[in-house]
């Protein structure tokens, strides 16, 4: 065979070729006008990845001037190397084309992403579609006073930052005893329902009672936590209730 004298085709576009899982995409190469040749359909031939396949003619198609193949449908094994060559008046010239298939994500709310992706399901959340067909998530940096030394900085569901007071504890023993949050301690004896504790979504209410003809001693007779959409109420000899229905503890 001679040496061409300058290539014989040249690829269309670039190489890689990028296609979306699932989709279509067309690798196509033209003959050089220098080349002064006129190859027919047949002088050209199409092979698959290092072990040259044939295409199988019907997710991977060669078009009828053999010029071009189409991927369709393109899955993660169509990800390779194609080689097209052409041999006329004796001589002979390949080139391959690369392909590359961008992996799907499949997003809960909203179209499917696809490998590189990047966007923002909020204005405080970053999310982008890996390369394993994952989607990893992470919360934008926001700017928040916060005094370090009694609070802290967290992130909530909604990747919002925000700056809340430090886990701190308290509680109730004996005849009362009260210990708040700040360490302060302090005695109450008397008889009635009162909050202890109370947030947005959360309270902790106590009734206190006096013991049995003891007016001047009072103790705590039964404690209601409620959060959100759960109310327990912890009552006299080990009484329970959940949203208002007995319950036996397991313990």
């Amino acid at each position: 065979e001679e040496e061409p004298p300058t290539s014989l085709i040249d690829i269309v576009g670039e190489s890689p070729k990028v296609v979306k899982e699932g989709d279509c995409v067309k690798m196509s190469v033209e003959v050089n006008p220098e080349s002064n040749v006129k190859p027919s359909s047949g002088d050209f031939t199409w092979a698959i990845g290092a072990g040259l396949e044939k295409p199988d003619g019907k997710r991977v198609k060669v078009s009828a001037d053999g010029k071009t193949l189409e991927v369709c449908d393109a899955q993660l094994d169509d990800e390779t190397v194609y080689t097209v060559c052409v041999e006329v008046d004796g001589m002979r010239d390949c080139e391959e084309i690369s392909l590359k298939v961008l992996v799907m994500c499949e997003a809960e709310d909203g179209p499917d992403k696809f490998e590189g992706d990047v966007w923002n399901p909020n204005d405080n959340t970053k999310c982008e579609c890996k390369e394993d067909g994952t989607i990893s998530c992470e919360c934008v940096e926001q700017q928040v006073d916060c005094d370090e030394s009694t609070h802290e900085i967290y992130f909530d569901d909604d990747c919002t930052k925000r700056c809340a007071v430090k886990p701190g504890n308290c509680f109730i023993t004996g005849d009362p005893h009260y210990k708040g949050f700040d360490g302060a301690r302090h005695d109450f004896q008397g008889a009635c329902r009162f909050t202890l504790v109370e947030t947005d979504d959360f309270s902790v209410v106590g009734t206190n009672g006096h013991r049995a003809d003891n007016n001047d001693v009072s103790w705590t007779d039964s404690v209601e936590v409620s959060f959100k959409t759960v109310d327990v109420y912890l009552g006299p000899d080990g009484e329970v209730k959940v949203n208002g229905q007995k319950v036996v503890p397991t313990y």
